[in-house]
């Protein structure tokens, strides 16, 4: 088995560990449909946009209650849950605070015919309900980051969790986007996880802040 990074592992080590007082407390409590892309935790590969549900309730506690005599340290207690592709895992706190929530969780999954661990982390805005979603391989050759995405999440009971439609592009394609076609065939060439990061970077570097939605930056 490869050796995990030390960066990773010591990434790993705070996610498995952290203790409650090490949170601001702030309690919260949220049912969501997001959409999500790329990757599902079991390494299905998603073809435009899938979905994952949410559940978040977290809860703030006094690490001392049994012992009335000292001060109160207040610290949060978590049940985090996410329902993909089928199959529902718990997730571990790492930020709780009044509109924001931070988890992470652990899973095995074959992608593209090899075995890995996915690290997958939510950054959840419940103000604007909007999700920051990293996947990230460990105890790979090649570990680092799979995919990285921004989705919009629902919150239980309201409409369904709809996509901007993209506008169709006229010919002449302009400079940007014929360069960054050429790129992504480039980046074709490479193995899954180096192609996925590099895809990722070319995404970052063409698409941002452009008016035009065109397929290759969804």
């Amino acid at each position: 088995m490869s050796r995990l990074p030390t960066a990773t592992a010591a990434a790993l080590a705070l996610i498995t560990s952290l203790p409650a007082a090490a949170l601001d407390g702030s309690a919260n409590s949220a049912r969501l449909t997001c959409n999500v892309s790329g990757l599902y935790a079991d390494g299905t590969r998603i073809a435009g946009s899938g979905t994952e549900e949410i559940s978040i309730e977290i809860r703030r506690v006094n690490l001392n209650e049994k012992e009335p005599a000292k001060p109160a340290v207040w610290g949060a207690s978590s049940d985090i849950r996410v329902t993909s592709n089928g199959r529902t895992r718990e997730a571990a706190l790492l930020r709780s605070a009044t509109e924001q929530v931070v988890f992470a969780y652990a899973s095995d999954a074959l992608v593209d015919g090899a075995g890995q661990t996915l690290a997958l982390t939510y950054e959840i805005h419940l103000d604007r309900l909007r999700l920051k979603r990293t996947v990230m391989a460990l105890f790979s050759p090649q570990a680092g980051t799979l995919q990285s995405a921004d989705g919009n999440c629902v919150r239980a009971g309201a409409a369904a969790v709809t996509t901007v439609p993209t506008a169709p592009v006229t010919s002449p394609a302009p400079d940007w986007l014929v360069e960054l076609r050429r790129k992504l065939k480039e980046c074709g060439t490479k193995d899954p996880v180096s192609a996925a990061a590099c895809v990722e970077r070319m995404k970052a570097r063409y698409c941002t802040n452009r008016p035009l939605r065109v397929p290759e930056c969804e």
